[in-house]
């Protein structure tokens, strides 16, 4: 028989016993994954490698937004041998990655439904192309990250995709003066004014 008698005697219970340690195998994978992140080290990232911020995804959008994982270009750094094996994989900073003239139309196609934001390739890079990238725990630079995420004043002037001009809602969004007082540096963005207006022209970020 391809199944035991205690499967025969409690059907029910096994089918939970099942589903309880299939939940345990997902959790257990999920919070021991190992994580390269490394505070306040410095040793510089060896060639090949790169840093970029990494903001850890809930279980439910692992499941239900699996493709749209991504790094976020807001602070990294990388070095000349990963830059390389990027550009050579079609596999970097791009807006649609998919389309990076260095991939065949046979690998355009499997990359297809990936997410289209530019931090998409680099993931891809690293979880699928063998690269190796160092994850900034987004929680360390969230607080000067000018972001439209949870923010509900947030006024969009572009589309949300890859033609989205960010550099113009940075500017529309978040006034800079104000944003390096909160930092403690805003000694460093003087609010310089226009010779024939006197109107501020360093009030926003971009």
């Amino acid at each position: 028989k391809k199944i035991g008698p205690t499967w025969y005697s409690a059907p029910t219970r096994r089918v939970i016993q099942a589903a309880c340690f299939a939940l345990f195998l997902i959790f257990f994978f999920w919070f021991c994954w190992p994580y390269s992140a490394q505070p306040g080290s410095k040793i510089a990232l060896p060639d090949g490698t790169m840093a970029a911020v990494w903001n850890r995804p809930t279980l439910k959008s692992t499941l239900t937004r699996f493709y749209e994982r991504r790094y976020w270009e807001v602070l990294g750094c990388t070095t000349r041998i990963a830059s390389l094996r990027q550009f050579e994989q079609g596999a970097g900073w791009w807006m649609r990655f998919q389309d990076n003239p260095n991939n065949d139309e046979a690998e355009q196609r499997r990359r297809r439904r990936w997410y289209w934001d530019s931090g998409t390739g680099p993931f891809y890079w690293d979880t699928r192309l063998g690269g190796k990238v160092v994850r900034i725990p987004n929680s360390d630079i969230d607080e000067g990250h000018c972001t439209s995420i949870k923010r509900k004043d947030y006024v969009r002037s572009s589309p949300i995709n890859a033609k989205r001009n960010l550099s113009a809602e940075l500017s529309l969004n978040n006034d800079l003066q104000r944003k390096a007082t909160e930092l403690g540096i805003g000694d460093l963005v003087p609010a310089a004014t226009d010779d024939q207006t006197g109107i501020s022209t360093a009030t926003h970020s971009g």
